[in-house]
């Protein structure tokens, strides 16, 4: 089932907290590559280990809701994300992580736009599945 672009209310909520007025979501997921070169070997043996998860968080800031702002100050580890890319309903996709933390936070205060933030969220434990 394909959601037009321009019908989607991504949800966001972390530990409870739910972040509203979301305008662009990413996630970047990364291994590491380890190469491993034997005496008398041609060619590198390649081994995958361990990887990183970051989701990076752009929205659009409310001028009176310090709650969203506390829960999304850097250093801030959470216990449960929960992230909707398509919005909530019945067989979309859920993004959700069991703990991370808040590593980077950036503000944009304008007075011809309105005021922004972005985050970038640490992850650990992420699972994709379908929402029931």
């Amino acid at each position: 089932m394909a959601v037009p672009a321009n019908s989607i209310a991504m949800t966001l909520d972390i530990d409870g907290t739910t972040i509203t007025c979301l305008l662009d979501v990413s996630i970047s997921e990364t291994v590491d590559v380890f190469d491993s070169a034997c005496a008398g070997n041609t060619v590198k043996q390649k081994t995958v280990g361990q990887s990183d998860v970051n989701m990076t968080v752009t929205f659009n800031r409310d001028d009176s809701d310090v709650t969203e702002e506390n829960a999304l100050r850097p250093g801030t580890a959470y216990t449960a994300l929960t992230f909707n890319p398509f919005g909530a309903g019945t067989g979309l996709v859920t993004i959700t992580s069991t703990s991370g933390f808040i590593s980077d936070v950036t503000g944009d205060y304008s007075t011809t736009a309105n005021a922004s933030g972005t985050r970038v969220i640490q992850m650990n434990d992420i699972t994709y599945a379908l929402q029931p």
